[in-house]
């Protein structure tokens, strides 16, 4: 089971944890940069107003040179994967990203997102890392080189309004925003809806709807009536929830329709 590798490997991923365990109480942030020794990481002052919620670095000391390699921030009380605004900074700045959860919290430890994927079927579940539509993505991506966008989400987004959340897609009283991300994507991305009656081909997605008001679930149809899927579990992380491949059958109670990609 692949948790979360280490991308610049265990040094620095044990210096984020110390420098986030002796701040606990707080976020903290910094960068991985190259230097003439290897790789370092580089603690920075965390700026923001509140930091207890949320962190600010200034742009220019985490430019000044061109060795910048990774932006690192803690979630010093989880939770174990990126919130939407995270994602949203991780794209803009098209750097990798580690988040560190200190000592004591669950889920302690670092992990990084915006790099290589992972590998298919080994990988835990993650929201916004290694989800359902993560995998979706990474089969695309190496099974027809075809690289499709990622877009920033945050968890539960398919709830809706009055669910509460607390993460950064609510109104500001705890009340989510409710999305529709597959639907409102799917045609964008490149994809076009088949008539029911349309013969399964490799690489056809089944978009589902379970256990909620949209469709917030996705499977690639593998073949010999096989579909690849990654469930969510109750929460946004679950290192033990790996990827299936399982007969389609199982699952077309939940199967709204399905989409082929087109280009």
């Amino acid at each position: 089971m692949n948790k979360s590798a280490s991308m610049f490997g265990q040094d620095i991923d044990a210096a984020i944890m110390a420098y986030a365990n002796d701040n606990a109480h707080e976020e903290i942030c910094g960068v991985v940069r190259k230097g003439s020794g290897g790789h370092f990481f580089q603690p920075l002052p965390n700026q923001a107003v509140d930091r207890t919620l949320c962190f600010e670095m200034s742009e220019k000391a985490v430019f000044s040179g061109d060795n910048a390699c990774a932006i690192v921030h803690s979630h010093p009380k989880g939770p174990a994967f990126p919130s939407r605004h995270d994602m949203v900074q991780q794209q803009a700045s098209q750097l990798p990203w580690a988040i560190t959860i200190p000592t004591g919290q669950t889920h302690a430890g670092v992990f990084w997102f915006g790099g290589a994927p992972a590998p298919l079927m080994t990988r835990g579940y993650r929201h916004g890392v290694t989800d359902c539509y993560a995998l979706i993505r990474d089969w695309f991506a190496s099974q027809r080189q075809i690289s499709l966008p990622d877009y920033p989400r945050a968890w539960e987004w398919w709830i809706g309004t009055g669910a509460g959340s607390g993460d950064d897609d609510s109104d500001g009283r705890g009340r989510r925003h409710q999305a529709n991300l597959y639907r409102d994507n799917f045609a964008a991305y490149g994809f076009r809806a088949l008539e029911d009656d349309v013969p399964r081909e490799i690489g056809d997605v089944a978009m589902m709807r379970i256990l909620g008001p949209v469709i917030n679930h996705a499977a690639v149809w593998v073949g010999q009536g096989l579909i690849l899927h990654h469930l969510a579990g109750r929460h946004g992380y679950a290192p033990h929830r790996l990827p299936r491949q399982e007969p389609a059958e199982r699952w077309y109670r939940y199967i709204d329709f399905w989409v082929r990609y087109g280009g």
